[in-house]
């Protein structure tokens, strides 16, 4: 087999899983990682030295904007060459 045949064969053999790699991805791996950027934003939280405690829009807003961050970074990360 010459080399295009082979990764003509390897890409029909990938879209062929293309269900079972959705489902390992959202089943497995982007659940762990949305726990893990909870966590971590909830940790981050806790470092905060602004008091917003009475103001639940304010801490939304907060939270959010660290959950976008560590998302922002990790999305780079994983776009990264390998």
């Amino acid at each position: 087999m010459t080399k295009a045949q082979l990764k003509k064969t390897i890409d029909k053999e990938i879209r062929a899983m293309r269900g079972r790699i959705t489902s390992i991805v959202r089943d497995r791996i982007a659940d762990q990682i949305i726990d893990d950027l909870g966590d971590e934003t909830g940790e981050l939280m806790g470092k905060l030295t602004v008091d917003f405690v009475d103001d639940p829009k304010l801490t939304d807003y907060a939270y959010g904007k660290i959950y976008d961050a560590l998302l922002e970074e990790l999305i780079k990360y994983l776009k990264k060459p390998r």
